[in-house]
């Protein structure tokens, strides 16, 4: 099937020169997809008009639609979705942003048994049909992108039509055993709506991290014998597996083995908060040139993660081979001493995908704020409650008077956010006086839903370290919350050695769109559908 595929790909490439995409009707566009194990996200990108492009050598690719399928694999799944200049949802609602500033329309409930089924949804809505349909297609669909959360040692992007690529992300789904298989089933559903497409691009979570990383950084101090896990061991190659995500990995030729060392994750978030805030700072904007950027980056949402970057470039990272180390998330536990999983196994009988489980679904900001107080780890729930707990103990303090408190149960809201950010400063201490940066930097960068949405956060993360020249405005920060500019500051300034601190929106579908059009451009100078490698 692969083969014919990537015969009408090579075809549809040889005819690509001729397609005028200066015609509203047939601009060229990019279809990312974001498959989870219960979600399935999509933003179609199009090419900018001549017009309406600028002077770098980036792909000017504008968001023009997104869809957004949630509780896919139940009867009670919902889609909404956005398209710029009308259509259904194009009208704001309160969900999430679609692009361009917008907001997507109310939910609706759909039929969504699997990636598939939730892809056929959700095409209609960004004015795109699968090659099989008799609908006239109102634009020539030149990419798609993947995310695909765990590459291995993948460092760029790969082609999915490639069998060692897919074998290497079967080789993967041993280390990310609740994502690997979602992202390939959404790259497979897409493969197959869209064979004409020029290039269906794998992107890492992971190359980012994996390109530049130095030996020193990503190596484990494990015995020779244990650096390696067999890709069999995998969680989901058993139907039983409390781990395994409801979309089991089609049964892809796996590589024997997978190393075991650090990867890190979250590469396309980090990548574009390096490039804009290399652009706000004006530093060089070439990875691995002399004054480009130097910095910690931290990548705040459900799952989190810290980055130190010399020139451009990933140094060093907080998530290791599977995305549960470093920081505290929203459900995952983040560092603990590597006996602890054993030990609680051993005491009360679980078996180790169990304890697995916990660590990433019972853990985190969840577990630490109480039963009841944050389901999900949501930091404004956290943040909600804490403020709650500190109006009843000043209250206390007024009715008792200081050391007469009457008891009562915390939530733990409090404990929550103080082990949250102990946990930044801590890799923020770590990464700045590292070997590659040796206590200088151009800035500290804040991403992520969290990280672009939260001030008290940021403050406390950064609080009392104006003798290392990080200093936050009061002001700036608590004004940059849902900012629409690509990158601003909200630092003082002050003094000439001082670190600008930095809030950027996530755009790691842009990231993925791009990195998917260049696959599919050079793929059409060579006449063939993407590159093989």
């Amino acid at each position: 099937m692969l083969a014919s595929l990537a015969a009408r790909a090579s075809a549809s490439a040889r005819h690509f020169s001729s397609s005028t995409s200066s015609s509203p009707l047939l601009r060229r566009s990019v279809l990312v997809l974001n498959a989870g194990s219960s979600s399935l996200k999509l933003k179609l990108f199009e090419e900018a008009a001549e017009g309406e492009r600028d002077v770098t050598e980036e792909p000017l690719l504008v968001p023009v639609a997104s869809a957004l399928v949630e509780r896919l694999g139940t009867d009670k799944a919902t889609l909404r979705s956005w398209r710029k200049g009308g259509g259904k949802g194009s009208q704001g609602g309160s969900g999430e942003s679609g692009g361009g500033g917008q907001k997507m329309g109310a939910a609706e409930r759909v039929s969504a048994g699997d990636v598939r089924a939730a892809l056929s949804a959700a095409l209609p809505r960004l004015g795109l049909s699968p090659s099989s349909s008799s609908s006239s297609p109102r634009r020539q669909l030149t990419a798609v992108g993947n995310r695909i959360v765990h590459g291995g040692e993948l460092s760029e992007p790969r082609d999915w039509r490639d069998a060692a690529t897919r074998a290497a992300v079967s080789a993967a789904t041993a280390l990310a055993p609740l994502h690997n298989p979602s992202g390939a089933a959404g790259a497979d559903a897409a493969l197959e709506a869209f064979p004409e497409a020029l290039a269906h691009v794998a992107v890492f979570d992971t190359a980012f991290h994996v390109a530049s990383m130095g030996a020193e950084a990503f190596t484990y101090a494990l015995p020779a014998s244990m650096r390696s896990l067999s890709s069999s061991s995998s969680p989901s190659s058993s139907s039983s597996s409390s781990c395994s995500p409801p979309f089991p990995l089609p049964p892809y030729a796996a590589a024997a083995s997978i190393p075991l060392r650090k990867y890190g994750f979250h590469g396309s978030s980090f990548k574009h908060a390096v490039s804009a805030a290399s652009r706000l700072l004006g530093l060089p904007p070439t990875p691995g040139e002399e004054g480009a950027l130097d910095a910690i980056a931290f990548h705040l949402g459900a799952g989190a993660s810290a980055a130190a970057i010399h020139r451009g470039r990933s140094v060093d990272t907080s998530l290791g081979a599977t995305p549960l180390q470093g920081l505290v998330m929203a459900t995952r536990c983040g560092d603990v001493d590597p006996a602890v999983p054993l030990l609680l196994a051993a005491e009360r009988g679980r078996d180790a995908e169990g304890v697995l489980r916990a660590l990433n679904r019972d853990a985190g900001l969840a577990a630490l704020a109480g039963p009841g107080v944050a389901p999900s780890g949501d930091m404004r729930d956290v943040i909600a409650a804490a403020e709650r707990e500190e109006r009843e103990e000043e209250e206390e303090e007024e009715e008792f008077g200081e050391g007469a408190k009457a008891p009562r149960n915390s939530s733990g809201a409090r404990l929550a956010l103080d082990v949250y950010v102990h946990r930044i400063r801590h890799y923020l201490g770590a990464f700045l006086l590292g070997r590659h940066l040796n206590g200088r930097a151009h800035a500290i960068i804040f991403t992520g839903g969290v990280g672009e949405n939260c001030p008290l956060v940021r403050a406390r993360a950064l609080e009392g370290l104006e003798h290392l020249g990080i200093e936050v405005d009061e002001r700036l920060n608590a004004a940059a919350v849902g900012c629409r500019e690509e990158a601003l500051r909200i630092d003082t300034g002050r003094g000439a050695g001082s670190i600008a601190v930095a809030v950027v929106p996530a755009d790691e579908e842009g990231v993925i769109a791009r990195e998917a059009w260049r696959v599919a451009m050079r793929g059409a100078e060579r006449g063939g559908g993407g590159e093989r490698r």
